[in-house]
């Protein structure tokens, strides 16, 4: 039973250990000009950089529990306000999050915020959304926003293939608890665009 108990102990003190080195090695998330990580200073894209994103040929699908709504156009367009502080994601204010074409009009209240974390032994990042309000008239005042929205792959011209689940941010007991969103888009800016650690 001693035995037991010590290697329980010495099994918790690697893990704390571990745990340790982990969080003293987290690193920046940035936008890269090349392919390389980490990315040398001077290839990183900075603070103000435009961000310009377009729907691929196709649609963008919400569902929100029976109803489901088709788009032909969709932008997703900011600037990036945080390039990659320590152990932090790139943080884009969006300036647009639009739906266009739609079978029932869909607004965007507030367009919020997309941050961009590197995904470990890639050139691509997952996307998270805050801070963001999308309503849409066919089902009264359901308001729709914060939530893991996909990934941004990395390359001359980089993609976001959205497949998110946004959750309810208001809106009455009818509304259902989250909306979906499948969407691919083009990113026309910076161009090109790697994601890299710092």
């Amino acid at each position: 039973m001693k035995h037991l108990k010590t290697l329980g102990l010495a099994a918790v003190a690697v893990a704390a250990l571990m745990a340790t080195a982990g969080a003293g090695s987290a690193s920046a998330t940035v936008f890269c000009k090349e392919n390389a990580t980490p990315c040398p200073a001077e290839k990183r894209w900075a603070v103000n950089t435009e961000f310009k994103s377009s729907l691929e040929a196709g649609q963008a699908v919400i569902k929100a529990g029976l109803a489901e709504i088709k788009c032909g156009k969709s932008n997703v367009n900011g600037s990036i306000s945080n390039a990659g502080a320590e152990g932090a994601p790139v943080i884009l204010k969006l300036e647009q999050f639009s739906f266009e074409e739609c079978g029932c009009p869909v607004t965007t209240l507030k367009p919020g915020s997309m941050s961009a974390a590197w995904t470990n032994g890639t050139m691509n990042a997952g996307l998270t959304i805050a801070n963001t309000q999308v309503t849409f008239n066919c089902m009264g005042h359901c308001i729709y926003g914060e939530g893991p929205l996909g990934a941004l792959t990395g390359g001359a011209m980089a993609t976001m293939d959205v497949d998110a689940t946004l959750n309810k941010v208001a809106g009455g007991a009818f509304c259902p608890a989250t909306a979906t969103l499948e969407a691919d888009y083009t990113v026309t800016a910076p161009e090109p665009l790697y994601v890299a650690e710092k």
